[in-house]
């Protein structure tokens, strides 16, 4: 639940370029906009590769109990249905008021040719699940992965992820595999093969990590924001080690939690939160924004931002509650979790 709500939080920012009845939202360069960036794009930069993590590590045990042909008909029913049905269904909305040829409907499903929710050319249709198709991406190469790791060890991580802190090959090699998820799904396979109960360790040091994470995650936004950079090396380091220092701390504190009951009712929801809300979240925004005009002062700024990241992902969840009390429907839409 708490990743899909920062992944919500992720797309709701709309300081920067925001815009309704045809003229530009401004939002003063101040301490409300810093709360809003600090959120939208430091601390919820966790998300996508705690999850990413977190598949690496299921993924092996998977592997190692059911072997590896299992795991891929499973992830077909499980990832691929899902994210072509959705896909499908954004589509549909996308297509109500713009002309798009065969071509670009097909590419849609990998990534739009006219930019996605956010304008960059790397997402599909449905521009949050752009993670689903990288992780369907990186199953695929699983069998290599587990094959460099058994022969590099630590050195194969380590490699990955001076590529990914220094930034010597961008973000995405091309759409659909990103160093981003390369390294987390091997470290969480890595993880699972040493087997050296690192995850009693991180749970009894969970206090400490926290703390050292959110120090991490403080002076990485405050260096971005002093120093007007997101490009320097020195920044890809501080934000490289929050999100590893970000994961550990994460999978200790949930490791002390009481999450299974949560985690078993809530699950399915959770996955309709991740592929629908953007479909609202634009007018929630909006409709929200109504009442404030176009100059808003620094409390209205984190009022609109959080207040539309809650009913946003409200309406998404109670979609999830409707649409399961259909067993074949949510079946259909989120795979059978």
């Amino acid at each position: 639940m708490p990743l899909a709500f920062l992944v919500v939080c992720v797309h709701a920012d709309f300081t920067k370029k925001f815009s309704y009845a045809g003229k530009q939202v401004n939002c003063a360069y101040d301490i409300g906009y810093h709360i809003v960036n600090f959120i939208s794009h430091t601390l919820a930069d966790i998300a996508v590769p705690l999850f990413y993590l977190i598949s690496g590590m299921l993924c092996f045990y998977s592997i190692r109990r059911h072997g590896y042909r299992s795991l891929l008909e499973k992830k077909s029913t499980t990832l691929l249905l899902p994210y072509i049905i959705w896909n499908l269904i954004f589509f549909i909305t996308f297509s109500l008021d713009k002309d798009y040829t065969v071509y670009e409907f097909i590419k849609g499903f990998w990534f739009l040719p006219r930019g996605g929710i956010t304008g960059v050319l790397t997402q599909p249709w449905d521009g949050p699940l752009w993670f689903l198709r990288d992780l369907m991406v990186i199953f695929l190469l699983t069998p290599i992965i587990i094959f460099i790791l058994r022969k590099m060890g630590f050195l194969f991580i380590c490699t990955v992820y001076f590529i990914y802190a220094t930034k010597t090959i961008s973000w995405y090699i091309f759409p659909g595999f990103s160093i981003t998820c390369l390294l987390m799904f091997s470290l969480g396979i890595y993880l699972q093969m040493i087997d050296c109960n690192w995850f009693d360790k991180i749970k009894k040091r969970w206090l400490e990590l926290l703390v050292i994470t959110i120090v991490c995650m403080v002076i990485t936004y405050l260096y971005s924001v002093i120093e007007k950079d997101t490009t320097s090396l020195f920044y890809n380091l501080l934000h490289s080690t929050y999100i590893l220092l970000g994961g550990s701390a994460a999978l200790a504190v949930v490791g002390i939690s009481k999450k299974a009951y949560f985690m078993e009712k809530w699950g399915r929801n959770t996955f309709i939160v991740f592929a629908s809300h953007s479909l609202f979240l634009t007018y929630v925004i909006k409709v929200i924004m109504l009442p404030f005009g176009y100059d808003i002062n620094n409390i209205e700024t984190v009022f609109i931002y959080l207040f539309s990241c809650l009913v946003t992902y409200a309406i998404s969840f109670v979609l999830g509650e409707i649409i399961s009390r259909n067993a074949w429907l949510i079946k259909l839409l989120t795979g059978g979790r």
